[in-house]
């Protein structure tokens, strides 16, 4: 068994046990997540009142009962001995003199305090987020909403569909989102399959769009936050690709396509140089980009008049096969000029905005019908109890009296798997430490792995992760701890990946497409 106290990084194994002070800690696999959590906790169960003042929060069943077990094995046995069988064989064991130290304080702080954690080991706040968000809403069933008092349905797309439907049906009510509904449904080729689908889509996400939307929204400002936003999407990629052409190779590149665009009888002008606009620049990265590569992607194996080079100009289609094959041979450029060619345009037409106000519009409604859906059918779903969860906090100027409650019994909280929160979980967790500031004795503890999020499809959000490292959250300072040993793996194999993964993974952060560089 191998020991985290003698690996490389072994000071910040230490630092991430201080009681007093906050941590964001990256933890490559097999660099022994659980059990660094699990010595956090038993750290600070030595120093709270009650138990109860610290939350584990994990995001599967497994992984709670995981972590519980791990802890409850840790103070039933001798210490580290207990603590090493129940930690599976790949994962790091701390020194036995460190967990004895750890348990030992755990059983004198239970004795002094009476708890009978032996007896009790409910007492020990291990936690899913779905459960949390269940029980918070469980304690404000009132102002939080009935659903947390309804099962969650095994097949909630059904109930999303049905609440489409029921949204959809909405185009024969004469006080209705008539006029909306009959222009979502051109923009789909009159299609209610398609309708009711994307709406489906939408219900299923809804803890991404409601904050926004189900208060009433602004149109116009709607549109020029959604707009502004497709611009720095598109300007990123524009920068992307090209930084991804060398410099030497930019002003002969810049000669053989307004060659091909003078050819064309195309005015490509405003491309290039500093008086450019994003339209401009977009337009003409995209005319280079559809002269090198073909259709599919690939690099053009001849060029001809249709491309701008007629064959009385034998030398500019020489000079600009020659430019091919370099930029072939120059890596990450073919990359770059295929995304450039599926780019939009940084701005909505009329008619994409007609549709885009339609489905704003309509997002309410849907979210209403699906809301009378649980009530008929008797069943709920993981979003709806998480809003309504967050709902029993109450909000930044009126917390509730849940929140206050929370507020003056939760000290420490700790939150595995950091890098699959979703915005909503987020938000939770901005809740839950309302009012906390800097020396006040509460602690957060977060721990993760930008690299291993996998949970898109559930609305992960890796991005938060890097927000959090750079940024911290309002009351706290968190400091952030890079775990780097790796326990799993023989040293070749560490190797190899470190090694094939430096080129797989980007350069460096992303925030706006969620792009992780490899550590």
């Amino acid at each position: 068994m191998n020991d985290s106290l003698t690996a490389p990084d072994a000071a910040e194994r230490r630092s991430a046990l201080d009681p007093g002070r906050s941590f964001l800690v990256q933890a490559p696999a097999g660099a022994g997540k659980t059990e660094l959590l699990v010595r956090r906790y038993l750290r600070l169960l030595a120093t709270v009142a009650e138990p109860e003042d610290i939350l584990a929060v994990t995001f599967t069943r497994k992984a709670a009962a995981e972590m519980q077990r791990r802890v409850l094995g840790a103070l039933a046995g001798a210490g580290a001995g207990a603590a090493a069988t129940a930690t599976a064989a790949s994962a790091p064991a701390a020194s036995t003199a460190e967990m004895d130290q750890l348990v030992a304080a755990v059983r004198t702080r239970d004795a002094e305090r009476g708890w009978q954690l032996s007896g009790h080991p409910a007492r020990l706040r291990i936690s899913t987020i779905d459960a949390l968000n269940a029980a918070l809403a469980r304690s404000a069933p009132v102002s939080a909403g009935a659903s947390a008092l309804r099962p969650v349905g095994q097949q909630p797309e059904r109930l999303y569909r049905l609440a489409a439907r029921a949204t959809l049906r909405l185009l024969a009510e004469p006080d209705g989102p008539a006029v909306e509904v009959a222009a979502l449904l051109r923009h789909l080729d009159n299609d209610p399959g398609r309708a009711e689908e994307l709406l489906a889509q939408l219900l299923a996400r809804r803890d991404q769009w409601l904050p926004l939307v189900g208060a009433g929204l602004d149109l116009q400002g709607a549109r020029a936050n959604l707009e502004s936003s497709l611009r720095r999407l598109v300007e990123r990629e524009l920068q992307r690709v090209e930084a991804s052409v060398p410099g030497a190779l930019q002003a002969e590149m810049a000669e053989v396509i307004h060659a091909a665009a003078i050819n064309l009888g195309l005015d490509l002008g405003s491309g290039r140089g500093t008086g450019r606009t994003l339209a401009g620049w977009g337009a003409w990265w995209r005319f280079a980009a559809t002269t090198f590569l073909t259709g599919d992607g690939a690099w053009r194996r001849k060029l001809d008049k249709n491309g701008g080079f007629p064959p009385d100009q034998k030398d500019l289609k020489a000079h600009a096969m020659g430019l091919v094959s370099v930029l072939g041979d120059t890596a990450g450029v073919l990359e770059a000029l295929a995304a450039v060619k599926t780019l939009p345009e940084p701005h909505y037409s009329p008619a994409q905005w007609t549709a885009l106000e339609s489905l704003l519009t309509l997002l309410p409604f849907a979210a209403a019908e699906l809301k009378l859906i649980f009530a008929v059918e008797g069943e709920t779903d993981y979003a709806e109890i998480a809003a309504e969860g967050r709902a029993a906090l109450g909000d930044e100027t009126a917390p509730s009296e849940l929140a206050l409650r929370v507020d003056w019994r939760l000290q420490h909280l700790l939150l595995d798997e950091f890098q699959d929160t979703s915005q909503a979980q987020y938000a939770l967790l901005r809740a839950l430490t309302r009012g906390w500031t800097p020396g006040d004795g509460r602690t957060l503890f977060l721990v993760g792995d930008p690299m291993q999020s996998i949970y898109r499809f559930r609305q992960a959000e890796v991005r938060l992760f890097l927000e959090v490292r750079d940024h911290g959250l309002p009351g706290i300072i968190l400091e952030f701890l890079r775990l780097r040993a790796n326990f799993r793996s023989v040293p070749a194999l560490v190797a190899w990946t470190n090694t094939t993964f430096q080129t797989v993974f980007p350069a460096g952060d992303d925030l706006l497409s969620s792009a992780i560089s490899f550590a």
